[in-house]
């Protein structure tokens, strides 16, 4: 009797799986059920009235049906810019790492206005979570960003996009959901604030002005890659804030832009370069910094790690030291507004983006503070033994 009630209940919970997953395939409507098809219904029809039987290969029990992509522009869709960034470095650096994957995907070529929720829409049925940002930053970071150079052909639809140099991800629950969303790159991601550009001209028409016919906006074809392991950790951790719901993408990064504390977004993008080897030209967050040219200069590793073996080399680490110190108080100073900046060392603070990202870059300035306070240390036992004592 026990196995009898057993069977039953699993028989029932089999049932109830069975009714989830068909509600569930009802509402994608890219999924086109086999057993409706117009020619497969058709070859039933033949079938009753007495023809050979269909001779196609039956479906393999288990097997995951393809997703159909959203067509490009080229193939008769209204409303698609079908162009799709060149991000062939981007994937061959994510291959060259340690192999290991994140639960991070990077969406190249996004139409100039997408708002998070039509970012996650293009991710259905994978459980899209968190839409992030990076700090901004100017210079374009060899495989990370789509190729600068490659630009859409000059055709009819082709719709605004943010620019290589703007940075977009998408965290997904695990690194298997992340992979299945880079084999969704060449689909289109629709904005209904994106706006079109005529051929030969600047963009600037109307939001929504030719658009897919369904209320949803021009769309663009994005690329998506993967992202490492060990750079999204650091992203995560360094260089992100979540969109905000409901507002275009370039304006929460405006908006952040201007709560940061000057210079916070260059010395994160120093701390990037430093700990992941990134090569990127001079980092533009924020201040660009003038006031502590010196200070960059280590931080972006300009001045290079050897002791001094002069006098004169010896004053130039020092006063670079001397402006790291005067960037440390800047960048504490300017915080001192927000009241949460006050108690950064508090690990309950950490889902405040502006006092994490702050606290991130203080600490890399402390972190390169107290590297050159031990060479220069070293430097001057060095020179003393060479030198009379106060002659530098």
């Amino acid at each position: 009797m026990e196995g009898k009630e057993e069977l039953r209940r699993k028989q029932a919970a089999g049932w109830r799986a069975r009714v989830r997953l068909e509600e569930e395939r009802s509402k994608r409507k890219e999924i086109v059920r086999l057993d409706v098809a117009p020619r497969e219904a058709g070859s039933r029809a033949r079938a009753g009235r007495g023809s050979s039987p269909s001779t196609s290969v039956p479906a393999v029990p288990g097997r995951r049906r393809k997703r159909r992509r959203a067509a490009p522009a080229d193939e008769g869709v209204a409303g698609v810019d079908g162009w799709v960034p060149d991000v062939a470095e981007v994937t061959l650096a994510a291959a060259a790492g340690d192999g290991r994957g994140s639960s991070l995907v990077r969406v190249h070529g996004l139409p100039r206005g997408a708002k998070p929720e039509e970012v996650r829409r293009a991710f259905a049925g994978l459980n899209p979570g968190r839409v992030l940002i990076l700090v901004s930053n100017g210079a374009s970071v060899a495989g990370w960003d789509a190729e600068a150079g490659s630009a859409p052909p000059p055709a009819t639809p082709s719709v605004r996009r943010y620019p290589p140099t703007f940075r977009v991800y998408v965290q997904f629950d695990t690194a298997a959901a992340a992979g299945a969303a880079t084999a969704r790159s060449g689909e289109a991601v629709f904005a209904s604030g994106a706006e079109r550009c005529p051929p030969g001209g600047g963009c600037g028409g109307d939001a929504g002005e030719g658009d897919a016919g369904d209320g949803r906006g021009p769309g663009a074809a994005v690329a998506v890659t993967a992202v490492p392991r060990a750079h999204a950790s650091f992203i995560l951790r360094c260089l992100a804030f979540d969109a905000a719901r409901g507002e275009a993408l370039h304006r929460t990064s405006e908006d952040m832009e201007r709560k940061l504390p000057g210079c916070v977004g260059r010395v994160l993008w120093a701390r990037a370069a430093g700990e992941l080897g990134c090569l990127l030209a001079r980092a533009e967050g924020g201040n660009d910094g003038a006031a502590f040219s010196d200070a960059f200069k280590v931080l972006e590793g300009r001045m290079g790690r050897r002791l001094p073996d002069s006098a004169d080399s010896y004053r130039a680490l020092a006063t670079a030291y001397n402006s790291l110190c005067d960037l440390y108080e800047s960048v504490e100073w300017t915080s001192a507004g927000n009241a949460a900046l006050l108690l950064r060392h508090d690990p309950t603070l950490s889902g405040d983006p502006i006092c994490r990202l702050t606290d991130a870059s203080m600490d890399w300035i402390s972190v390169e503070s107290k590297r050159i306070d031990l060479a220069l240390r070293l430097a001057r036992h060095a020179l003393a033994d060479s030198q009379k004592a106060g002659k530098f």
